[in-house]
């Protein structure tokens, strides 16, 4: 059933993807047509069968690969096409689709009542059965997460995004707290005795080649400088920085190479150094320096210092054993420390969770993952950059900000339409690069996510960032709203299909992550360190880690795009061209109906173009060649063209010209 603003045309992309997943199931050979049925309001796809087919059965499978909107809600089964005489579909002869209603199936037992609970808690929606697909009533992305930490810390048991999007319905989760949740193929790992080597994950072994590739890069550096506030106790945040980081133990984890030649992850004793208060402040170029992450280096380094500049709390971990979620954990429980409070341990940690994707990968997940993707990026082409037009420069790394002030805008269009910010961005910024580069076919490139879809990560130190590919394709009569939620529905099938590596994606269809894009969410907290607000001192890594790496975050009421490129391949014209259409997109994403709606330039930019050939007097609109033989006809004896060696009047210059 279509929406009123969705014209036919508009659909092609989904029916598309649509009839992939149909011919994916056993069965089903190919599409017949596709029509508007009649002058109702929703649209028919015909398809051909080899045998009997369980509408229940397709629509399970459909709502597997498909976000909720693109799922049928109509599925019937002929046993012939009622034909016309010259052998096409007698549309006319066609029953009507009777839309699919759903009667809320009741709970059985207890757990479906609490489960249940939690899901109106979660969704806000109290019209929903045991039976009830979760993501067609509105569970989100951040929703799903949300949901799984209250169904874990309701039962007891571990739940996952790819749990909650394979299964979709309570009924089904329900089964994860029986005893056969073994034998259906899902292992599920729990924190087990210590060990002294593990596995990498797959994003830490592209990690540690590339430190391979880069020994002196500080691409992977991720270093924090704060200014302390003058009454904060150095002597006692020393020891509070020395409990948080024995708290963490996968920060004293260390890189070897096994006796086969593979990576492992050494487990070393969480033992912290003492913390040196040092009275001079290095420059910033001393204070990142590079991990030598094959030499086994302990990876993270912490120092303090009481200096004339003032009091500076300075911390840099290694990307293979942290990420940005991480420093966030690290920070509450420096200042929950410094306040006395007891630091427990990680009890599920980055080596357990390595073992975890390890199982995962071993089993029908790492198939069904594989397929989910194939489905979206069979044929893509690779990456969509703009076209290369840096220049030969010593420098590996530059940067550029641009900003809007459409803040609030953006919060109130997700609020009332049941997105989020994040995949708001990224299809603003589809949309803007795929314009940008003129891409007709749609645009690729890289976003990511914290990768913590276990809650058991929830306060973990690790690396657990995944990198996730996007295909975007304009369909200027796609409303939005839908373009949003449709976007937001891939993301949560890529979380849960993450076991699928970036780097296997890569190699599969070729998209590199050349532009790499994150939403990184509202930055308008205050940092306490010691008890009182800490001033961050932005430090510069030597590298990009990308050809072009965008971060865009909202701050107050503006909208901030932060950018830093590799100024050998783009210039700083085309980087701040690229975020100027990502600002004038994101604004025109909160007033206009449609994706044809979208305009690609400010009213200032559009009125600057219209009246470029503006001028004080009239001007005759005549070609270049017609004022030379009008100054002929007026003025032939006068001087045209000087040369080396002569001259010419505009009547020989006329004259010469017509020869």
């Amino acid at each position: 059933r279509m929406d009123d603003q969705v014209k036919l045309r508009g659909l092609r992309v989904e029916l598309g993807e649509i009839e992939g997943v149909m011919n994916s199931f056993p069965g089903v050979r190919t599409s017949v047509c596709v029509v508007v049925h009649g002058e109702t309001d929703y649209l028919a796809a015909y398809f051909t069968a080899e045998r009997k087919v369980d509408p229940a059965e397709l629509r399970a499978h459909l709502s597997s690969y498909l976000t909720a909107y693109m799922v049928p809600q109509a599925l019937m089964q002929l046993d012939e096409m009622p034909l016309t005489a010259n052998g096409k579909v007698d549309k006319k002869a066609l029953p009507e689709a009777q839309v699919m209603v759903e009667e809320l199936e009741q709970p059985q037992n207890e757990t479906q009542e609490r489960m249940l609970d939690i899901v109106r808690t979660v969704i806000g929606v109290d019209e929903v059965g045991v039976s009830t697909d979760l993501f067609t009533i509105g569970l989100s992305s951040i929703g799903c997460i949300r949901l799984c930490a209250m169904l874990d810390d309701e039962f007891g048991e571990t739940f996952k995004v790819a749990d909650v999007f394979e299964r979709r319905t309570v009924k089904e989760l329900e089964k994860l707290l029986s005893q056969d949740a073994e034998a259906e193929g899902e292992p599920r790992a729990e924190a087990g005795e210590p060990r002294d080597t593990y596995p990498l994950s797959q994003t830490q072994a592209g990690i540690f080649v590339e430190c391979l590739r880069f020994p002196e890069t500080t691409a992977y550096n991720i270093p924090l400088l704060y200014r302390l506030d003058a009454g904060v106790d150095l002597e006692r945040l020393a020891d509070a920085l020395r409990r948080t980081l024995e708290a963490h133990p996968y920060l004293f984890m260390t890189v070897r190479r096994g006796a086969d030649g593979e990576i492992l992850a050494v487990r070393n004793e969480p033992v912290a150094p003492e913390i040196p208060i040092r009275t001079e402040l290095p420059a910033a170029g001393e204070l990142v320096r590079p991990f030598d992450v094959p030499a086994g280096e302990r990876l993270f380094r912490a120092e303090l210092f009481d200096a004339p500049e003032g009091k500076h709390l300075f911390l840099d971990t290694h990307h293979i054993v942290s990420d940005g979620e991480s420093l966030d954990i690290l920070l509450d429980d420096l200042e929950r420390a410094y306040r006395g409070e007891e630091l427990e341990a990680e009890a599920y940690t980055g080596f357990d969770y390595a073992l975890d994707e390890e199982r995962s990968r071993a089993s029908e997940r790492l198939d069904v993952a594989r397929a989910f993707y194939d489905g979206v990026f069979r044929g893509c082409g690779g990456d969509t950059v703009p076209l290369a037009d840096g220049v030969q420069t010593d420098e590996h790394i530059a940067f550029a900000r641009v900003e809007a002030d459409v803040a609030d805008e953006v919060r109130s269009f997700c609020a009332e339409s049941g997105v989020t910010p994040n995949a708001f961005f990224t299809t603003a910024f589809g949309l803007a690069l795929q314009s940008y580069t003129a891409a007709e076919d749609g645009a690729v490139f890289a976003t990511i996510y914290n990768g913590r879809s276990d809650s058991r990560l929830e306060h973990s130190v690790s690396m657990l960032v995944k990198t996730l590919p996007v295909l975007f394709a304009d369909d200027p009569a796609l409303t939005v709203r839908d373009a949003v939620a449709s976007c937001q529905g891939y993301l949560l099938g890529a979380m849960a299909n993450d076991i699928y590596s970036f780097a296997e994606i890569s190699g599969a269809y070729g998209i590199k992550g050349d532009i790499l894009f994150a939403y990184q969410g509202d930055s308008d907290d205050v940092t306490l360190i010691g008890g009182a607000p800490a001033e961050e001192i932005d430090l510069e890594l030597s590298q990009a880690k990308a050809g072009m790496d965008i971060d865009v975050y909202m701050k107050g009421d503006k909208v901030v795009f932060d950018c830093s490129y590799d100024p050998a391949r783009y210039g700083e014209g085309t980087v701040r061209g690229l975020l100027g259409v990502a600002r004038v997109v994101c604004h025109e994403f909160t007033t206009r109906a449609t994706l044809g709606d979208v305009t690609l330039v400010t009213e200032g930019d559009e009125r600057r173009i219209r009246e470029l050939h503006d001028t004080d007097w009239p001007v005759a609109e005549r070609p270049a060649y017609r004022l030379v033989q009008d100054q002929a006809a007026a003025h032939p004896d006068h001087v045209a063209l000087v040369a080396c060696d002569r001259t010419l009047t505009y009547g020989e210059l006329n004259a010469q010209a017509n020869a």
